[in-house]
Parts: C-alpha cells; sequence; structure tokens
C-alpha cells in the first residue's frame, strides 16, 4: 500500500496586543456584500499521480449544439460567451482565466440578474448530450471554475437515466462569504457512483442564491479516478468562535488575537481529508509547522492517521494546540 505523507501548510502567525477581547455574539447577523480582493484560503490541496488524458471534453466553444439553460425565474440564465460578469459587485472579479476562455465560457452573473435580496435564483446549465462511460468503473468530472461566494450555493448534478435521479455535488464547500476562489480553480469530483459503467451518462452545472455574485465554469471534462488521490481543504487554525466555551471545539481563523486569549484557547489546527481515489488510503497525517517570527523557531505538530476507504472524507486536528509565549 503506498503512503501518503502530506505537508500540510506551514503557517506563521503574528500576535498582537488588543484592548478588547472578543465575546459571543449575542444576535445573528445578515452579511453584507463588499468588493474587497480578498481570496479563498480554503482551496483544497491534492495529492495524486498526473491526472489521466480524459475520454470526453467540453470547452463551450459550440453552446447552441451543445448546451440548454433553464431558470427561475425564467428570465434570469446562464450565459455562454467572453464577457465577463457586468454587476455592480460581480464586475471587479473580472472573466475567468480559463484554458480556453478565449472561444468561450459558462457565466451565472447572479449579481447582474438579481433585483433585491428576496430574489430567489435557480438556475441549470445542462449538457444536451450523454456521455458513454459503461467501460470505466471509476469516473472523474473535472472542471475549471471561478466563483465568489456570499449566500449563493453552487452544485455539478450528474444522472444515468434521463434526470428521473441523480446524484448532486456541491462545489466550492467552505468557501467564505466575500471571498474568490483562485481564478482559475481546477475542481475535480468523484462521480463514480452515477456514472461508473453507465452508457448513458450527462450532468449540468446548478446555481442556487438571491442576489450575491457569479460563478463561472469552463472546460469540463471525464477523466478516469485515479488509483491514488487524497484531497485536503477546509483547514482553520482557531478553535475560540466556534463552539467559543470549549477549548477543543472547531474554529475559525484569527492570526491576531490577544495574547491572554491565546493562552486560555490554544490555536487548533483542523481540515478536511478525503480520499478522492480508488484505493484505500491507510494512517493518513496530517503535519503542521508553526514559525514563530521573531526567533525563526519552528514548532511542529501532527494529528492522529487515519484511514479513509474511496469516497471517505473526515476531519482531522492536530493532537495539541499552540500556545504562544510572547506577543510579536
Amino acid at each position: 500500500m503506498k503512503h501518503f505523507l502530506l505537508l500540510i501548510f506551514s503557517i506563521i502567525l503574528s500576535f498582537a496586543a488588543i484592548a478588547q477581547t472578543k465575546v459571543a455574539p449575542t444576535q445573528i447577523y445578515e452579511p453584507h456584500r463588499a468588493y474587497m480582493p480578498l481570496y479563498n484560503n480554503n482551496v483544497e490541496v491534492s495529492s495524486s499521480a498526473p491526472v489521466p488524458a480524459p475520454f470526453w471534453s467540453n470547452d463551450f466553444s459550440n453552446p447552441q449544439q451543445d448546451w440548454i439553460t433553464f431558470a427561475n425565474p425564467a428570465n434570469q440564465d446562464w450565459v455562454i460567451g467572453t464577457t465577463a460578469p457586468s454587476g455592480g459587485f460581480s464586475a471587479p472579479m473580472g472573466a475567468i482565466n480559463s484554458t480556453s476562455a478565449a472561444n468561450g465560457f459558462a457565466l451565472y452573473d447572479s449579481d447582474a440578474l438579481g433585483v433585491s435580496a428576496q430574489n430567489t435564483q435557480d438556475a441549470t446549465l445542462t449538457y444536451k448530450g450523454v456521455i458513454d462511460c459503461s467501460n470505466i468503473a471509476y469516473v472523474n468530472i473535472n472542471f475549471e471554475s471561478y466563483h465568489r461566494k456570499f449566500q449563493d450555493s453552487v452544485f455539478v448534478e450528474v444522472t444515468n437515466d434521463g434526470w428521473l435521479t441523480y446524484e448532486r455535488y456541491e462545489v466550492h464547500v467552505g468557501q467564505a462569504i466575500n471571498t474568490s476562489s483562485s481564478n482559475p480553480e481546477n475542481i475535480s469530483v468523484n462521480i463514480s457512483s452515477v456514472a461508473g459503467n453507465q452508457d448513458s451518462v450527462t450532468f449540468r452545472f446548478r446555481y442556487e442564491g438571491q442576489w450575491d455574485y457569479a460563478w463561472m465554469v469552463d472546460d469540463v471534462s471525464f477523466t478516469e479516478t485515479p488509483n491514488n488521490e487524497i484531497k485536503f481543504g477546509e483547514e482553520t487554525f482557531g478553535g475560540w468562535w466556534i463552539q467559543y466555551a470549549n477549548s477543543i471545539g472547531f474554529g475559525s481563523d484569527f492570526t491576531a488575537y490577544p495574547l491572554a486569549q491565546a493562552t486560555a484557547m490554544p490555536y487548533r489546527f483542523e481540515g478536511v481529508i478525503s480520499n478522492t481515489g480508488v484505493i484505500t488510503q491507510n494512517n493518513f497525517t496530517m503535519n503542521v509547522n508553526v514559525e514563530e517570527m521573531s526567533s525563526g523557531t519552528v514548532y511542529p505538530f501532527s494529528s492522529n492517521g487515519v484511514t479513509l476507504t474511496s469516497t471517505q472524507r473526515d476531519t482531522v486536528q492536530t493532537s495539541n494546540g499552540f500556545t504562544p509565549m510572547s506577543q510579536g
């Protein structure tokens, strides 16, 4: 069995003296859209062999022949072309920097289409044809994606029976509000449960939101799933804000926070490991290095090993937290 030992991240933390202390929220609030050049740090890191050559692909160069749109409301559809988002908040994103962007890509510009926060959007972009996966037991769908998150959710849906039934896969999971993905981010989803050994597979992209930013996709392909592939994402180094009364609770990210709080509630390093390959992976370990800026001292941390079967995912955290000794 091939074992993976992945150095997930090295983090440089700085600690600032802050007068106030963070307390638990007393009311629920609605997030507000604001365009700042913030990019999502939770990009999945993949450890695998090179991606196999695709046995099917599409680059959106023949939109009328290959694709059909449907939306509710009816006038808020996907579009295929080379035009970037144009909404007041979505325009600063610019166009997707995909491999074949010059000959067209798919865009759902939620911001430009929306008219109010009560404007529910549910829009699909469906491939018209079918894909023969009958000789391939393990199948991945891959595409290049560019997404900015507000309160929307984005999906790939796959069927093998003409949409009588289908499987639904959410993408850009864990992306923080008001952050953008990489441009582009390479998405790969194991769809073997619905596509493996099937001769009439098709799929669609689905946008569900209200009045958000935008989502762009391009260069879709089907490949055989690698035997060995592990993905890591949704990493945090918090432990205070979520389950804030519990020092071992899962948390969110604060790169600067009061020394008194950091001493009482040490930084916890957490993430989600997914086995997106075919073969069971044994004793997979998350390793973290923390470098102290003032001294250059490196503090190593590790999680317990986990074993994951194909398509299984699990949350891991380091056995110990990090407690800074001084401000810096």
